[in-house]
């Protein structure tokens, strides 16, 4: 037992090409802390914790080289990424023989720590439980996997459990194509929600039970079943960034972003749609047609630019009420596009906030709605 700690330094580890019994990384009772340097692995076979814990919270942990970390040989086992730490390794073992619950076998990854991998494992024994609390630190993706968080097996669903605490999920794909098959639980009253980076795709194929906002910041984010959400659940699609409703069957509060959401007619949205990035003005851009309700938000700039929501099919727009922010930005040279479409556009905004002279532009021939300052009647005197 006690306490052992690596801060600085080169410090390598040769693990013969054996079982866990001859790992030259065993944590056996006890804690050991990487608080800087670089530690790394040589040499095949497996890294392990045997009741004990493993907490990085600066530098790098690197055991790549080895088939596995089992996160609880024996007994009970914590994997702690934290600050500004980094585990890089290839599989991460949740649990492998433990009849204890599932909170006596923890990986933490909590804000400002990284953990860059190929997927998550378990034992296929209902003995084998766990939990992944996802609470601010990311998680990179090293390879394209089909089982980078868990696969279908009935007692990995039954026994591990993926936890999104209040610093939300971050999911980094990495250029790669990996999904998630274990549910996302809500680990906190208000948790911090999934957030999506980098390039490739990342597909949720679960119902999920988190209450955060869903950002995706980059790549694709996909839908592998109806209702993967919540239906009170926001989802945000930065500019180049897409998400993929993939046909299913969703209920969202809302929608925003000056990205694309793509195969969305089975998407109902019943409460805000407020396209633009967060700090700029942008277009959301809906692929299908789909059912919105609500209040369409947009934010408008003095050089007559401004939020725009455009759909690539038929528009309806009398279950929206229109919230223009920061009207005094408003300039009566300037015509704003808020909403525009390439089918049919039907329906007038239920509501709007606008000031006294400025109106509303219904063009079905061009298919937008607009903005635009009317100046009264001029009268000409001689």
């Amino acid at each position: 037992m006690g306490v052992c700690s690596i801060l600085s330094g080169t410090n390598e580890v040769t693990i013969a090409s054996g079982g866990v019994a001859s790992s030259g990384f065993l944590v056996y009772g006890g804690m050991l802390v990487v608080g800087g340097g670089y530690t790394r692995t040589t040499g095949g076979g497996y890294a392990a914790i045997k009741n004990g814990s493993l907490t990085i919270t600066n530098g790098v942990v690197n055991l790549s080289t080895v088939a596995e970390l089992l996160n609880a040989y024996s007994g009970t086992g914590n994997t702690t990424v934290s600050d500004s730490g980094v585990l890089d390794l290839q599989t991460l073992r949740i649990s492998q023989n433990s009849n204890a619950g599932p909170d006596s076998n923890v990986i933490n990854v909590n804000t400002g720590g990284t953990i860059r991998l190929l997927r998550f494992y378990v034992d296929s024994k209902t003995s084998a439980r766990g939990r992944v609390n996802l609470n601010g630190g990311t998680l990179v993706a090293k390879s394209s996997r089909s089982d980078f968080m868990m696969s279908t097996h009935s007692n990995y669903t039954a026994y591990i459990f993926f936890t999104v605490r209040e610093g939300g999920a971050v999911i980094d794909s990495n250029g790669f194509t990996v999904d998630c098959k274990q549910q996302l639980y809500s680990g906190a009253v208000a948790d911090g929600g999934l957030t999506k980076k980098g390039t490739g795709m990342f597909s949720l194929n679960h119902t999920n039970t988190y209450n955060g906002v869903t950002s995706v910041e980059g790549g694709t984010l996909v839908f592998g079943q109806d209702n993967t959400l919540l239906p009170d659940n926001m989802v945000l699609v930065s500019s180049n960034a897409v998400f993929n409703v993939n046909g299913k069957t969703q209920t969202l509060a809302g929608i925003g972003g000056g990205g694309t959401i793509s195969n969305n007619s089975g998407l109902t949205v019943t409460n805000s749609v407020a396209p633009g990035d967060a700090g700029s003005c942008g277009t959301l851009t809906l692929a299908e047609s789909c059912s919105l309700s609500g209040t369409l938000t947009v934010d408008v700039n003095i050089d007559g630019s401004g939020d725009r929501l455009h759909v690539q099919g038929d528009l309806d727009i009398s279950d929206l009420a229109l919230d223009v922010m920061d009207t005094d930005l408003l300039t009566k040279y300037n015509r704003y596009t808020v909403a525009s479409c390439t089918g049919t556009l039907s329906g007038t905004f239920n509501s709007d906030n606008l000031p006294s002279a400025w109106l509303l532009h219904y063009y079905p021939a061009s298919k937008e709605v607009s903005i635009v300052y009317n100046a009264g009647t001029m009268i000409l005197i001689r």
